[in-house]
């Protein structure tokens, strides 16, 4: 199982860790729009497929056709999600959504019902995916686990309270 991080830049250097790819994603080229780059953080294998080939497959079946359109809309969802509050939430609250995220799309739920998500990004990452300095999201971080809500390791995290930190979020929003 591989897993990437990809990044996308303008012509003027303006750079932004967008999303994760895990086993089984799919993402599309934008040659003419933006400078792509792919990152691996473990292990991984990358297929190159030819455009036609793709659409052919997925075409194919209706089952393929549900989940490449599943994968694009999350990432549409989240690109919308991001013009829409980039400038109307604070740097705390932007970084506790993204732990919100996270834990959502990659947290696999616990018998006590928190959330482990494995493979936690670097604070490097989470500032450049939230615009916030990487010693506010070191201090926002200690905030929370101060509250007993996350515990942080090296390479994971636990949400210990997911209900409190959604709470935290709809409180600020």
């Amino acid at each position: 199982m591989g897993r990437l991080k990809i990044g996308l830049s303008n012509e003027e250097g303006e750079n932004r860790l967008m999303w994760f790819l895990n086993q089984g994603c799919v993402i599309s080229c934008f040659r003419d729009l933006f400078y792509q780059e792919a990152v691996a953080t473990e292990r991984t294998e990358i297929v190159f497929i030819k455009k036609e080939f793709f659409f052919r497959f997925i075409r194919s079946n209706q089952d393929n056709l549900d989940f490449f359109l599943d994968q694009l809309y999350k990432k549409y969802q989240y690109c919308i999600n991001i013009l829409l509050t980039e400038h109307k939430s604070t740097s705390k609250v932007r970084v506790y959504k993204l732990i919100h995220q996270l834990g959502k799309n990659y947290g696999q739920i616990q018998s006590d019902q928190s959330i482990l998500v494995k493979n936690f990004l670097t604070r490097m990452d989470m500032a450049s995916i939230t615009g916030v300095h990487r010693s506010n999201i070191i201090k926002y971080l200690s905030e929370l686990e101060n509250m007993a809500i996350i515990k942080k390791e090296k390479q994971f995290i636990i949400i210990k309270q997911p209900q409190t930190l959604e709470k935290l979020i709809n409180l600020a929003d």
